[in-house]
């Protein structure tokens, strides 16, 4: 399994009658999956979204712990970021995002929006 957090790394280019890409690049290597994103996505969900997907990743099927990490990002609250060292100043003083979050109520869920975290895919080489 091979994953790229980075922005749009799911999108490859079709270079005559072949899609060449990222993906392409580590099938070649013999990678299974590669957990890919398919646009951008802001780096606090993205830093969030890939230590729930870790942490589902130690019990579960690649498939089943992306599931549930979309299912937790949904429901992911400020309490949760700031239990889980989220909103420290280290973190705070280089993302805006970050620093915005840090007066909401303990129980606002900054991550409803599917555009923090619906963007991450499997796909299967």
């Amino acid at each position: 399994m091979v994953v790229l957090s980075a922005c749009v790394t799911g999108l490859g280019k079709k270079v005559y009658f072949e899609v060449v890409g990222m993906k392409a690049a580590f099938k070649a290597t013999g990678a299974k999956n590669t957990i890919v994103s398919l646009w951008k996505v802001d780096d606090l969900s993205t830093a969030v979204f890939m230590d729930i997907f870790y942490s589902y990743l130690k019990n579960n099927d690649i498939h089943t712990a992306l599931w549930r990490t979309k299912h937790t990002m949904r429901t992911y609250t400020v309490g949760q970021l700031r239990k889980n060292g989220w909103l420290t100043k280290d973190i705070t003083d280089k993302n805006e995002r970050a620093e915005k979050l840090q007066i909401m109520r303990e129980d606002y869920m900054p991550f409803t929006s599917e555009i923090d975290w619906s963007g991450f895919i499997c796909q299967q080489n």
